[in-house]
């Protein structure tokens, strides 16, 4: 008996070829998808390994974010008790970095403009520590909202000055 008349590879052929019922919104079936889908022990990783990451579940946690808008602290929403937000773009126009890569037109995807955008955000990043510490919030977040519509509070100022304190 050969591998391709056996019922796994008959198993993993039928969902190779059959698409999802109900996930439009996933990506086109593969062989590394649907093999992820097939040996995933939870529904959240078979959703990761279909390449469709979905941070929050809905349950145990006020918060809907997403993990890449973490700057500092925690970044799993089930852990997060007191998160605080800032406007990331006005903070990386108030670094010197940023300062120079506009005065002196330096082309961001030039060696030069990458080198100075990667050591604005980390001056960035630095000073959203400081302040969380400093505000004893749990972390600090580009974009984060609640799930009852209530205010997550606005660190912006407080890290702009941090910013400019050397």
């Amino acid at each position: 008996m050969s591998f391709y008349r056996t019922p796994a590879a008959l198993l993993l052929t039928t969902l190779c070829l059959a698409p999802a019922v109900g996930q439009e919104h996933l990506p086109e079936p593969s062989l590394e998808t649907n093999a992820s889908l097939l040996f995933a022990s939870t529904p959240q990783a078979a959703l990761a390994g279909a390449g469709m990451v979905r941070v929050d579940d809905g349950r145990g946690t006020a918060y809907i974010v997403e993990t890449s808008d973490n700057i500092s602290g925690l970044d799993n929403p089930r852990q997060l008790t007191r998160p605080a937000r800032v406007s990331y773009p006005v903070l990386l126009a108030a670094t010197p970095e940023m300062k120079t890569l506009k005065k002196d037109r330096v082309n961001p995807n030039s060696p030069r403009g990458i080198q100075l955008r990667n050591g604005a955000a980390a001056r960035v990043g630095k000073a959203c520590e400081k302040a969380r510490g400093l505000g004893k919030f749990c972390s600090v977040w580009k974009r984060i909202t609640r799930r009852d519509k209530k205010n997550v509070p606005d660190i912006t100022a407080v890290v702009k000055k941090q910013l400019q304190t050397p």
